[in-house]
């Protein structure tokens, strides 16, 4: 009997798209952070 309602049941719908999905010609993508500056050498410790 139960597999007469077989036929009956259909796939589920893709799901909608996300609401907060924007295209990517919308918003230019961020640019990665700058890198911090490389730290200065240590000046030399004169032997004492």
């Amino acid at each position: 009997p139960a597999a007469a309602d077989w036929p009956s049941i259909k796939p589920c719908p893709p799901p909608p798209p996300p609401v907060l999905a924007v295209p990517a010609t919308a918003v230019p993508p961020t640019p990665p952070p700058a890198p911090p500056p490389p730290a200065p050498p240590a000046p030399p410790v004169p032997e004492l």
